[in-house]
């Protein structure tokens, strides 16, 4: 469900009627309230889906339309650097962050209801998580002490043990305890 249509007051009073005009059809002694009432369930969301569908349409044409608008006021406005194109590819380029920005925010809502849902469980989104990280601090090659480049694992690793042990190894021998 979007929940960003329940906040539109015409998309309600739309539903509204859906609703008063289907048990108004539907109200007779023929058939069982309990079944009135599950049908009205499927009924109401193929219209509230039909509706989310339409308002789907009319934005993605808005953008387009503003998108094209924009691009003849740019070239306009290159053409004549007059302060009135301006003004108006500012208003244009405004209205379309607002209806980007809607459209940001519903995804936004989107993922945080996912990993909502998902935030106690160990699954498929911890893993791709991890999988980025650990493909982010892989070491593919280092230098060796000889200033030669290696990519193969066992150079690396012994690399990586020779600088090691060399650094906490400090003393060739355990302290005296008397010094």
């Amino acid at each position: 469900l979007n929940d960003t249509l329940l906040n539109d007051p015409a998309y309600i009073t739309q539903l509204q009627e859906n609703l008063t005009n289907y048990f108004a059809e539907n109200n007779t002694l023929a058939v069982s309230p309990t079944q009135i009432w599950e049908a009205h369930k499927a009924v109401l969301r193929g219209h509230i889906i039909a509706l989310a569908s339409k308002h789907k349409k009319a934005r993605e044409h808005q953008i387009v339309t503003l998108t094209e608008e924009i691009r003849h006021l740019e070239t306009a406005h290159k053409k004549s650097m007059s302060l009135e194109n301006y003004k108006q590819l500012l208003d244009k380029r405004s209205a379309l962050q607002s209806l980007l920005n809607m459209k940001i925010q519903r995804f936004l809502l989107l993922s945080k209801h996912k990993f909502y849902t998902r935030g106690g469980k160990c699954g498929r989104l911890l893993a791709r998580a991890i999988q980025k990280e650990k493909q982010q601090t892989y070491i593919t090659q280092i230098k060796t002490s000889r200033d030669t480049p290696t990519h193969l694992l066992p150079e690396i690793l012994q690399e990586f043990h020779s600088y090691y042990s060399s650094l906490y190894n400090l003393r060739p021998q355990p302290p005296d305890p008397n010094d």
